[in-house]
């Protein structure tokens, strides 16, 4: 799809949840369809269109699973969207990739699924606005600050509770360097 919105978009979590049932409704119709037909042309279910149509069922069984780990999970409201892109949009307008930015990130770890509402990567800071509870968002700060100084990125991680106070620190961002390339890749290859 042309103006699907990819990782780190605004309007991912909706555009998957969407996805996600349109595909599963269509392969079950599907399989059911090749099902009856094997069932009705040779009057058994122990037949080759039986196991066909089974096999079919294990893609949307997948995106089932994808379907109910994302399920709890809402698009960053767009009032606050806007919000953050209007302040990153002055910090952005550099000769260089100084800030990469992501919204309605979704994270797989061991333990959970973590959502951050936007986070923005510079070559000395990693900082994010989560809406998540307390004891999910004093996880991702461990995680993510194990992560990173395991992987030796000098970067200092931030998390955010509070719209406001992020947006404070996003104007009073100074970026001097590059962000780092390998930083980008590591966080991008993290999340869902």
């Amino acid at each position: 799809m042309k103006n699907s919105p990819k990782k780190g978009q605004p309007g991912r979590i909706g555009y998957l949840k969407i996805t996600n049932i349109i595909f599963i409704v269509a392969s079950v119709l599907i399989c059911g369809g090749i099902f009856a037909y094997g069932y009705f042309t040779f009057k058994t279910r122990a037949n080759l269109a039986t196991v066909i149509a089974v096999l079919c069922l294990l893609p949307a069984c997948k995106k089932l699973t994808n379907l109910i780990v994302i399920l709890p999970f809402k698009d960053t409201p767009k009032e606050d969207v806007k919000k953050i892109y209007d302040v990153t949009a002055k910090i952005s307008d550099l000769p260089f990739d100084g800030v990469a930015e992501y919204t309605d990130m979704l994270f797989s770890t061991e333990q959970h699924v973590l959502r951050f509402a936007d986070v923005v990567m510079t070559s000395s800071k990693v900082l994010v606005y989560s809406d998540m509870s307390d004891k999910l968002n004093q996880y991702a700060k461990d995680y993510f600050e194990k992560g990173l100084a395991k992987r030796r990125f000098e970067v200092k991680f931030t998390l955010y509770t509070g719209l406001n106070d992020y947006l404070a620190v996003l104007k009073r961002l100074d970026i001097t360097e590059e962000v780092d390339g390998e930083l980008v890749r590591y966080m991008h290859s993290l999340m869902m």
